[in-house]
């Protein structure tokens, strides 16, 4: 009699696992603690503009904030920061529906993969406080120990999030049932590529996805 697979599980982050978006949460507190740089974010809302009419995408949008509020940053100091912020989203931020499934899912023993279009500088100390030793995230460039402003590499958004599992998984997939968890729309081919598919208090397109396609729903 066959066995069964061992379970991947894969998380998104952003309104999952936490209670809202960590990156525009990260940004907005960074420009309290250092005031001086809210005159760099100027052009941003005309940025957004010409995001909302579909003249940019997601990734051009994020290098702009990320440059605007966070280039020419140093390593210790994002670092320091970045340690201060998850230390307040741990008490403040979190979706506590979705760490009780996690919870679950490590005392079983489970492989967890983060999987987020967060960026990796403060993505892989909230992965520490929540077990997680696998992270996959968005990359920023460093040059001389400063952050550029710029990604590096893709913005692990979308499909993205899939083609950096196909990559860490090889051939390894059908050795595991996946079930993945998240809350947007943007993940439904992660979600689709699931043997289970959980919907964490999920965008009205995705809840609509969910019904239609039968996939779990977590409620917020």
């Amino acid at each position: 009699m066959q066995q069964n697979k061992p379970n991947l599980v894969v998380f998104d982050l952003d309104s999952t696992l936490t209670m809202k978006d960590t990156y525009l949460d990260f940004l907005s507190r960074f420009l309290l603690a250092h005031p001086s740089r809210l005159v760099r974010t100027i052009a941003l809302p005309f940025d957004v503009a010409r995001f909302k009419l579909g003249q940019r995408n997601n990734s051009w949008l994020k290098q702009r904030f990320l440059s605007a509020i966070l280039a020419g940053v140093s390593r210790a100091e994002l670092e320091a920061f970045s340690r201060r912020f998850v230390d307040g989203l741990w008490v403040r931020g979190m979706r506590q529906s979705a760490l009780s499934r996690l919870a679950e899912h490590r005392e079983s023993g489970d492989r967890i993969v983060l999987v987020t279009a967060s960026f990796d500088f403060y993505v892989r100390y909230l992965a520490q406080k929540l077990g997680i030793e696998e992270v996959v995230a968005t990359g920023a460039q460093w040059r001389d120990d400063r952050l550029t402003g710029k990604l590096a590499g893709q913005n692990c958004y979308g499909v993205e999030k899939l083609r950096r599992l196909d990559a860490l998984l090889g051939d390894q997939r059908d050795s595991y049932k996946v079930i993945t968890y998240s809350d947007h729309h943007s993940d439904e081919p992660l979600l689709a590529w699931a043997d289970e598919a959980v919907a964490v208090a999920p965008s009205a397109s995705l809840a609509a996805t969910a019904h239609r396609k039968g996939w779990q729903i977590i409620p917020e």
